[in-house]
């Protein structure tokens, strides 16, 4: 999988009582994987979660992406043009279109498939190790573009049989714009919804066979209302490479997280590529090639 060296880690520590503890950028590095290459491998992971109950659509897709092969039954066809046209719209459905609340369904919908990106990409790292050390359990990504449900989650277990979380906020910034006021955004989401997410997640934990697991996940609710070390929190922001001048999470401490702060418990992560609009729509059209 290319993202395991796609791309360069600079690693940051603030040291500051109010700021997040420590922040990494991600720069995707196109001498190394160019950037068509992480777009198809973030495609295959979205197909992954869309379609990876039913391993032959999954196939035929990937048959006719790679090699031209007319998918073998018409309900296949049908089903991947189902959910592709619900998740980034297909080729053939129109852009222009306005909705009721006066946005261009098309930009609507590359607004969302931007997300959907983001948070694929931040879960691609996670999964292989990238930014953080190795898990014991990752959250799968969200089925919808527009789940309201928490966009990361990991359980690390730094020491035998005990056990910590990170609850992760992922944006996209896209317009070349300050970051900063678009990560205290998401210290504010996850300030207001934790409690929900974490109590959606918790029941993903009713049928965990490790028993101490199960625990810890009946668990996780209490400790983020408690405040105690093992629940942890982190915001991740995907940008346009180079437009991120300084510190974009120097405010996060003065935020309604500011509670984490101090104790190595609110970290941050910058994914920089090049051009995020041109490589989300680079996803979508290997997901069509594949249609």
């Amino acid at each position: 999988m290319p993202v395991r060296r796609a791309f360069r880690i600079t690693p940051s520590f603030t040291g500051h009582p109010v700021a997040v503890n420590s922040w990494k950028t991600l720069t995707l590095d196109q001498a190394v994987v160019p950037r068509v290459e992480l777009a198809e491998s973030v495609a295959e992971h979205m197909m992954a979660t869309l379609f990876g109950g039913t391993p032959a659509i999954i196939i035929a897709w990937r048959n006719k992406r790679l090699h031209g092969t007319a998918h073998p039954d018409p309900a296949i066809t049908a089903q991947l043009a189902d959910i592709v046209s619900r998740q980034i719209r297909l080729p053939a459905q129109p852009i222009k279109a306005l909705n009721p609340n006066g946005r261009y369904r098309g930009q609507e919908k590359l607004d969302h498939l931007e997300g959907f990106v983001a948070e694929h990409l931040w879960h691609l790292a996670t999964h292989y190790h990238v930014h953080s050390d190795p898990h014991v359990h990752l959250l799968p990504v969200s089925f919808r573009v527009t789940d309201s449900g928490s966009d990361g989650f990991a359980i690390y277990e730094p020491s035998a049989g005990q056990y910590q979380y990170r609850l992760w906020e992922i944006k996209k910034n896209s317009t070349g714009r300050d970051p900063r006021p678009t990560a205290v955004k998401a210290c504010d989401q996850l300030t207001s919804n934790a409690t929900y997410y974490l109590q959606e997640i918790s029941k993903r934990g009713e049928h965990e066979p490790d028993p101490d697991l199960k625990a810890f996940y009946s668990e996780i609710v209490f400790h983020w209302r408690g405040n105690t070390g093992e629940a942890n929190a982190g915001v991740a922001l995907v940008v346009d490479q180079g437009t991120v001048g300084r510190n974009p999470f120097n405010m996060l401490g003065t935020t309604s997280l500011q509670g984490l702060a101090g104790a190595d418990r609110l970290h941050g992560l910058l994914v920089e590529v090049d051009d995020v609009r041109a490589f989300a729509e680079e996803v979508r059209q290997v997901i069509w090639s594949g249609l």
